[in-house]
């Protein structure tokens, strides 16, 4: 097992155990208290993005299905919250609320994602950008309210993980505010993980044994003009 190395506080101290909320009533109270979010909606979101990856076939880039569903789940969320703001930090996507009170990320989870009694993590290794971008925001959030947000502070990170289960013919999804990375990379820590109930459709078709579910960028990208 890897040791977890935290971005901020220690993710893995028994004494703080994330807030975990499955109880429907709970989810969706907790969800409105977040820049006024719904379990409906990010469900909805998540499975426009699911809808494209069960389109692919095997004729279809092998990066092709993972990359649609992500891609496509950032769309589907910013398509049901027209007045959010769209934030790219070299790459990094993020979805703000207009009053800065929450950015979203959308990351594919291991296989623990959903599950209310396990720890999940990120279904791969995350780069220097995921955590340099979590470092910078989460750090000065750990200790103010979200419903009271400074103007002069960066919103802090809540990440749409979600996990395709192909064997299991699902998919399964929760908004949690990550805390810690691990030395290979893995977002591990989670302080809140909010699950999402299984309220929509959540059919996942098998494309092929070699597909990559996984697959979404996380790579530093700087474009320079050439001279003429």
């Amino acid at each position: 097992m890897v040791d977890p190395t935290p971005l901020y506080g220690d993710p893995t101290d028994p004494n703080e155990p994330p807030i975990v909320r499955v109880d429907p009533i709970d989810v969706q109270e907790r969800l409105a208290g977040l820049a006024g979010l719904d379990a409906a909606t990010l469900e909805a979101a998540i499975g426009f993005g699911v809808g494209y990856r069960n389109e692919c076939t095997l004729n279809d880039p092998i990066i092709a299905p993972g990359f649609l569903c992500w891609e496509k789940i950032i769309r589907g969320l910013r398509d049901r919250h027209p007045r959010w703001k769209r934030e790219r930090e070299r790459n990094f996507e993020l979805t703000v609320d207009p009053e800065g009170r929450i950015a979203i990320a959308v990351i594919a989870g291991n296989s623990l994602t959903g599950h209310p009694d396990r720890s999940p993590a990120t279904a791969r290794p995350r780069g220097k950008v995921t955590q340099e971008v979590l470092d910078q925001r989460q750090k000065n959030f750990l200790h103010l309210v979200p419903e009271e947000p400074d103007p002069h502070v960066e919103a802090p990170i809540w990440v749409v993980l979600y996990h395709i289960d192909v064997a299991a013919g699902e998919w399964r999804a929760e908004l949690s505010q990550p805390t810690g990375m691990t030395k290979d990379g893995e977002v591990r820590g989670w302080r809140e993980r909010i699950i999402l109930p299984r309220i929509n459709d959540r059919t996942v078709i098998r494309i092929g044994d070699e597909v990559d579910d996984d697959h979404a960028p996380d790579v530093d990208v700087f474009v320079e003009r050439l001279a003429n």
